[in-house]
């Protein structure tokens, strides 16, 4: 079992966005929205599949439940959102000799949008302080009963 040292701080920046069985049409539907507005040369597929890799099951498993989960026994002392929302899931699917500055700078303001909608960032980096005293206690005990 691995731990801090008394005093210690947990830095993650991490993907904290949808978990991999989260992702559905209805999700997507915004992210599609943006990459068929873009030029056909730019767009690798005709239509943006599910950001899911297929041959991987161990990705983003629990991604969605980082953030409630990591509250349970730590205080979080900063949390810094960054998006990526749209540029996460488009990036892979373009083609980027066809990239352009104005292209690259509306997929921004699309992401920077898409986070102001939804309140939602698919990236934070975070810092966060292990809980003291009988809430740290039941935090541990409740990581334990999840290991399980």
């Amino acid at each position: 079992m691995l731990s801090l040292r008394p005093g210690g701080l947990l830095y993650l920046d991490e993907y904290i966005g949808p978990s991999r069985f989260d992702w559905n049409d209805e999700r997507l539907a915004p992210h599609r929205a943006v990459y068929a507005g873009l030029p056909a040369e730019v767009r690798a597929t005709e239509r943006l599949q599910l950001p899911i890799q297929q041959d991987d099951p161990s990705e983003a498993v629990r991604s969605s439940e980082i953030l409630p989960l990591l509250k349970v026994g730590f205080e979080i002392e900063e949390y810094r959102p960054y998006g990526g929302n749209i540029l996460s899931v488009l990036y892979p699917e373009l083609n980027k000799e066809h990239l352009t500055a104005t292209v690259t700078d509306a997929l921004i303001a699309a992401d920077r949008d898409l986070v102001l909608r939804t309140g939602e960032s698919y990236y934070a980096v975070i810092v966060a302080r292990p809980k003291r005293t009988f809430a740290g206690w039941r935090a541990r005990r409740r990581y334990m009963q999840l290991a399980q």
